[in-house]
């Protein structure tokens, strides 16, 4: 039997009941338990609602199919744009200010 016809059946509760308590439509809900996969965010609403781990639904059958994690090799963009932009931010608006700022460097 499908995991989670099991655990709404245990409930003693409907499937209008259960899409009710957890957001997910009931034709989403009757395909499930016809055999149809579901995703993981829908896993996690319908564990919430029948008060049962997620892994409940783990079967030979029934597969979640987990949310695209982005490659954590990305590169990191650049902030010397930004750090260049408020630098010129600043000069134009001591220009504008008619303020001079003396920079002493020791050596």
């Amino acid at each position: 039997m499908n995991p989670l016809k099991s655990a709404r059946n245990r409930m003693k509760i409907t499937q209008a009941k259960l899409s009710e308590l957890s957001g997910v439509p009931l034709r989403t809900i009757q395909d499930i338990e016809a055999g149809a996969d579901m995703r993981f965010s829908t896993a996690c609403k319908l564990a919430d609602a029948l008060g049962v781990p997620l892994a409940t639904f783990q079967d030979d059958q029934t597969e979640i199919i987990e949310p695209k994690i982005e490659s954590q090799n990305q590169p990191v963009p650049s902030k010397w744009p930004l750090v260049l932009l408020l630098a010129l931010a600043f000069i134009v608006m001591f220009r504008l200010l008619n303020i001079s700022v003396e920079i002493k460097i020791k050596p």
